[in-house]
C-alpha cells in the first residue's frame, strides 16, 4: 500500500513538473508583454508612407494571429509574424496615409478602449497557450503637410495673407475663384468659408443648382452634402450662438415655457472639414473678444508655476496648431485616475465656491475611489486644471476637457469648454421608431438606450465634453484629435449644446438634476432622418470623410 502511495506522489510530482515546464499551466504565470512597437506609441510625425505597424513581444505568440474588426479608417492588411519564434508581429499598411491624422491601433479592446480615436483599428490576440492578452493601445500621429509647414514660416495671422479674414488664403480663394476681399463672394449669405469647408455648395453662385432659390435657404443648404435633420427638445443651460457652428445649424421653433422644453430644428453635418493653416506662435495679436479665453478661471484655474511649465513645454512650437498637439502628446502621457464626473450635478454660489447638489461619491464603489477618500479629494484630483496638471492625472471626458483648456490657456491658445448630448437617447422601447427615417446602418446601429426611471431621485445621464481652441479666427473642436466632428466612437452622434470660458459660468443644477429627471428628462430627440447630397459638388476633393 505504501509503494502505491508513493508511486501516485511521483505521478503527481512528475505531471505538475512537466504542466509547469511546458506551459500547460503556471501558477504565478504573466501573459506576454508587448515590450516595443513600431512606430513608438504617442509618436508624433511618423512618415505618411510608413510601411507597417510593428508590436514586439517578449515571449512567443499563438500561431493563428489574429481576428476581428479592422477600422475603416486605417487601411491595414493581414498581419504575419516577422520572426521565426513569433514574437514581431507585423501588419503592413495597405497605402499612404493622410497628413497630421491620429491613429490608434487597439489589441484586445475592452469596453474602454474599443475606440480611442475615430481613427482606429482593433486586433484580438492570444498567447502561446491561447489565453487572450490584456488590453494594448498603439497611438500615433502622422507628419505635417510640408506644403502646410511653409505657412508657418509667413507672418502672425493678422498679417498672413488672407485680405478678408475669412480662414480661406488669398491663393485658395483666387484658385476656386472666390474674391478675396470679401467673406462672401455670391452675397447669399453664406460665407466662402462655410459654402467650401461644410456646405460644399458653390461660394461664386448664389442659387448653385439654379432651381431659383438662395443657397442660404435652410433646406438648399443641404443639397451638396450629407446630412442629418433632427426635432430635439432641449432644457437650458442652452447657448444658440455656439450651437451653430462647422458641423450644426441650429433654429428654435418652439420657445421654453415653465412647463415644457425649447424645441429646435438642427441640421447636422458629418462630412464637414475646417480649412486650418498653422499661423506663428506666439500670437501677435488677438482679438479683445477671445481674450478672456486665455484667462484663469475657477475649473480651468493655472497657478503662475502651471503657466512656467507649459511655457518650457511648448518652448520649441512655433505655430499654434504644434501647440495644441503638444499638449494633446503630454496629456496622452498622464495617468486616468477616475471614471465617472461630478460636474453636471454642481454650480458655483455668489461667493465662487463650488456648491454639490448631491454627494458625488455615494454611487461610487469603494475599489474606484482609489486615493480619494473624501469629495474635497475627489475635487482636487479630477476637477480642477491646475491640481490635475501637478498630479499629471485626469478623470474622463468633462475632467479630460477641463485639463486640457487649462493647458491651452496657460499656452496663450483661446480655449472654451463644450457640452454636447447624445442625438439618439431613447427609454426601453423607444429607438426603433426614432431610427427608422435613419437610411445610414452606421448611425442606427449607435446611440444609448437606457431603462425608464421607477422613481424620483433616479436617471441616466449620458453627456460628452470637450474644448473648442480659436485658430484662424474661428473656433475649432479638439476632443482626442483635432476638429472631430458630431460622429464619436464610429457611429454615436452627439449635438454640441453649449460653450463656455469655465465651468463656473453655467449652472446645470436647475434643469438637469436627477430630482427632475423623472417627470422632466432635459432633453429628447422627437424626430430624426437623414439625407444624401442630390449634387456633385465642385468642391467634391475637399471632403474629409465619406460615410459609407
Amino acid at each position: 500500500m505504501q509503494k502505491k502511495h508513493s508511486l501516485v506522489f511521483v505521478l503527481i510530482l512528475l505531471s505538475v513538473t512537466l504542466i509547469y515546464r511546458y506551459g500547460i499551466y503556471k501558477p504565478d504565470d504573466n501573459p506576454p508583454m508587448i515590450v516595443a512597437t513600431v512606430p513608438e506609441n504617442y509618436a508624433q510625425n511618423v512618415p505618411v508612407d510608413i510601411k507597417s505597424i510593428k508590436f514586439i513581444f517578449n515571449e512567443k505568440m499563438e500561431d493563428s494571429l489574429y481576428t476581428g474588426r479592422v477600422g475603416r479608417e486605417l487601411p491595414v492588411d493581414i498581419a504575419t509574424w516577422e520572426d521565426t519564434d513569433r514574437t514581431v508581429l507585423n501588419i503592413p499598411i495597405n497605402g499612404p496615409l493622410p497628413y497630421q491624422t491620429s491613429y490608434t491601433f487597439v489589441l484586445n479592446p475592452d469596453d474602454t478602449l474599443q475606440a480611442l480615436t475615430s481613427k482606429s483599428a482593433s486586433a484580438l490576440m492570444t498567447d502561446i497557450k491561447g489565453n487572450e492578452l490584456p488590453s494594448f493601445f498603439l497611438s500615433f500621429r502622422t507628419q505635417w503637410d510640408p506644403a502646410s509647414e511653409e505657412v508657418i514660416n509667413k507672418l502672425a495671422f493678422n498679417e498672413l495673407d488672407d485680405a478678408d479674414k475669412d480662414g480661406l488664403e488669398d491663393e485658395l480663394e483666387l484658385k476656386i475663384r472666390t474674391d478675396p476681399h470679401h467673406v462672401d463672394t455670391d452675397g447669399d449669405g453664406l460665407s466662402d468659408y462655410d459654402e467650401y469647408c461644410k456646405y460644399r455648395t458653390d461660394a461664386t453662385k448664389a442659387d448653385s443648382d439654379g432651381d431659383g432659390k438662395i443657397d442660404s435657404d435652410w433646406h438648399e443648404r443641404r443639397e451638396y452634402t450629407y446630412t442629418i435633420r433632427a426635432i430635439c427638445e432641449i432644457n437650458d443651460p442652452v447657448d444658440l450662438e455656439s450651437m451653430n457652428d462647422l458641423f450644426q445649424d441650429v433654429k428654435i421653433i418652439a420657445k421654453q415655457t415653465p412647463m415644457s422644453h425649447t424645441r429646435y430644428e438642427i441640421l447636422l453635418y458629418p462630412d464637414s472639414k475646417p480649412h486650418l493653416l498653422p499661423t506663428k506662435f506666439p500670437y501677435h495679436q488677438l482679438p479683445p473678444a477671445v481674450e478672456k479665453y486665455t484667462q484663469s478661471g475657477f475649473a480651468t484655474n493655472f497657478s503662475p508655476r502651471m503657466q512656467r511649465e507649459v511655457q518650457r513645454m511648448i518652448s520649441e512650437c512655433h505655430s499654434d496648431l504644434k501647440v495644441i498637439e503638444r499638449v494633446q502628446f503630454e496629456m496622452a502621457q498622464m495617468q486616468l485616475v477616475y471614471e465617472g464626473a461630478a460636474f453636471l450635478y454642481s454650480r458655483v454660489d455668489e461667493e465662487n465656491q463650488l456648491v454639490m447638489t448631491r454627494d458625488p461619491l455615494e454611487e461610487l464603489k469603494p475599489e474606484s475611489l482609489k486615493e480619494f477618500q473624501t469629495v474635497e479629494q475627489l475635487l482636487e484630483g479630477i476637477f480642477y486644471g491646475d491640481s490635475m496638471f501637478k498630479a499629471r492625472q485626469h478623470g474622463v471626458c468633462d475632467s479630460r476637457a477641463t485639463l486640457r483648456a487649462t493647458m491651452l490657456k496657460a499656452a496663450g491658445i483661446p480655449t472654451r469648454l463644450t457640452l454636447a448630448i447624445p442625438l439618439i437617447y431613447c427609454y426601453d422601447g423607444e429607438k426603433e421608431e426614432l431610427v427608422r427615417n435613419l437610411k445610414r446602418e452606421r448611425f442606427r446601429s449607435g446611440g444609448y438606450v437606457v431603462p425608464r426611471p421607477k422613481s424620483l431621485g433616479h436617471g441616466v445621464i449620458v453627456n460628452h465634453s470637450y474644448i473648442e481652441v480659436y485658430v484662424n479666427n474661428k473656433w475649432i473642436r479638439v476632443d482626442r484629435d483635432l476638429n472631430e466632428g458630431p460622429v464619436f466612437n464610429d457611429n454615436q452622434i452627439y449635438l454640441k449644446i453649449i460653450s463656455f470660458a469655465d465651468w463656473g459660468d453655467v449652472d446645470f443644477t436647475g434643469s438637469w438634476a436627477l430630482e427632475e429627471w423623472f417627470e422632466h428628462r432635459p432633453y429628447k430627440t422627437v424626430e430624426l432622418s437623414d439625407a444624401d447630397p442630390e449634387y456633385t459638388s465642385v468642391y467634391s476633393d475637399t471632403s474629409s470623410h465619406s460615410v459609407p
